[in-house]
């Protein structure tokens, strides 16, 4: 028989024990990130808002008031041009050339149209335009490096001299001190080829500026004395003719190392010793170690009686400018 006095204890569970337990207390750094938390995220609420606000007004306008889209965004005028380049030209070159309309804004130009206008002058390699709100246009520009000259005629003009880069290309040149234009050897045997406003690329001017640019920086006293390079016979024989003031012609062979043939010439020199009012008409460089030398009579030299002057070479002429044929 079950025992039912009230006297007894009730069976009790951990799960009838009461606990209290407070909620832990957070630190001053905690409570720091949870504003900084709450605060971006406002911050970012706001912002995302304010641009959604900013594009539905700008399509409003577009589609409503597309007269003040327009004067809104012709409210700032181009106020400078930057210019970066590699070469020469200024600023003032720029303005010339961009020929821009008074109180023209950024979005009224098209930058294509002003490339092209960079590109017109063929000192100009490559050319990039950018837009730099409001009111900056930064252009830039990478430059032709002249290598050789040449006198050439456009149209009913008289000829006048042209510098020619690396790459073949003829142009007028703009900013360079007199000094190196002059320091540039003339162009010979070349044809000039009609093409658009100016000439088509010299071929071979790849080969000649190799060449110019050993002889320039491996042997500055023969460079100097370069007046006249020749590429009359580079395409049948691979020759380069050059004529200096006391040597009237020394063939150069592309199919040689250019520098072993300066270091020929520069001994020869040294030994021969000759001299612009007696030069030697021709030195050939072109054969290896075997050097033909053409000698003419030594200035002063007298002519026995009864005996006949030897025949200067016809290359023995005087230095003059080459003429340049056109296609």
């Amino acid at each position: 028989m079950r025992d039912s006095s009230p006297n007894l204890p009730v069976a009790r569970s951990w799960r009838d024990i009461r606990q209290e337990v407070k909620p832990r207390a957070m630190s001053k750094s905690g409570r720091r990130r949870h504003a900084w938390a709450v605060t971006q995220w406002i911050v970012g609420t706001v912002v995302v808002g304010g641009l959604i606000w900013a594009g539905v007004a700008l399509v409003d306008m577009a589609e409503n008031k597309p007269q003040r889209l327009a004067q809104v965004a012709q409210s700032e005028s181009l106020r400078e041009c930057v210019l970066e380049t590699d070469g020469v030209l200024d600023r003032a070159w720029l303005m010339r050339t961009l020929a821009l309309p008074k109180g023209v804004t950024l979005l009224e130009l098209d930058l294509g149209i002003l490339q092209e206008r960079l590109l017109a002058d063929r000192q100009v390699r490559t050319a990039v335009l950018s837009k730099s709100f409001p009111s900056t246009l930064v252009v830039t520009i990478t430059e032709r490096a002249p290598v050789a000259r040449v006198m050439a005629q456009l149209g009913a003009e008289p000829p006048r001299e042209f510098l020619v880069a690396r790459d073949g290309v003829a142009y007028e040149g703009a900013g360079y001190a007199r000094e190196l234009c002059d320091s540039l050897p003339w162009l010979a045997g070349v044809k000039l080829v009609r093409a658009g406003s100016g000439f088509a690329p010299i071929v071979g001017m790849d080969l000649v500026a190799d060449f110019l640019g050993k002889a320039k920086y491996e042997a500055e006293h023969l460079y100097r004395n370069f007046k006249i390079v020749s590429l009359e016979k580079l395409d049948a024989d691979g020759d380069l003719i050059v004529r200096m003031p006391d040597i009237t012609e020394v063939v150069f062979s592309a199919r040689d190392d250019f520098f072993r043939q300066l270091a020929k010439l520069d001994s020869i020199r040294d030994v021969l010793q000759p001299h612009p009012e007696s030069p030697l008409p021709r030195l050939d460089l072109s054969h290896g170690r075997e050097v033909p030398v053409t000698m003419g009579a030594p200035a002063g030299t007298e002519v026995p009686a009864g005996a006949s002057a030897p025949a200067v070479p016809q290359s023995a002429a005087p230095l003059q400018l080459p003429k340049i044929s056109y296609l």
